[in-house]
């Protein structure tokens, strides 16, 4: 009777460690439907209703965004503190991959979006960042992830 007592006890007094959340490729996350691929580019409409939010997902390589009206949502990205982001219609963002991060509306909205992802790692990536920097500055870009 003791053992298994004592067994009980012990288990008690180690702190217990959370798991760490596994991440999933963006084609993995249900959130986000793949609607173009090429060898070129892949194009995810990405909708995510309120009071859900996506599964931690990860960007491996740059990618740009087009808000398809106004989104309000909870940006939180593994290793960072987690952001509120506010976007208007048609809105341009950029992102250079990399990390895992989970989207939550915020507001009375869903979450609306165009992401196009390149579908291979980049070679010139600075010249090309700053062609499409060049032309969404007239955008108004604001940069949403990372």
């Amino acid at each position: 009777m003791k053992a298994p007592v004592l067994g009980l006890l012990s288990f008690l007094a180690v702190p217990q460690i959370a798991p760490v959340p596994q991440n999933v490729a963006i084609t993995e996350e249900m959130h986000h439907k793949l609607v173009l691929e090429n060898p070129y580019v892949r194009i995810f409409h990405a909708s995510v209703p309120i009071h859900e939010a996506t599964l931690l997902h990860r960007h491996d390589l740059p990618y740009v965004t087009v808000s398809l009206g106004n989104n309000d949502f909870m940006n939180a990205v593994v290793g960072k503190p987690e952001t509120e982001v506010v976007q208007k219609d048609r809105q341009i963002g950029y992102s250079e991959g990399g990390f895992a991060h989970t989207i939550r509306p915020v507001s009375d909205s869903s979450f609306n979006n165009i992401t196009s992802c390149s579908a291979r790692k980049v070679r010139q990536k600075t010249a090309a960042r700053k062609s499409l920097m060049d032309r969404s500055a007239i955008a108004s870009r604001v940069p949403i992830h990372r």
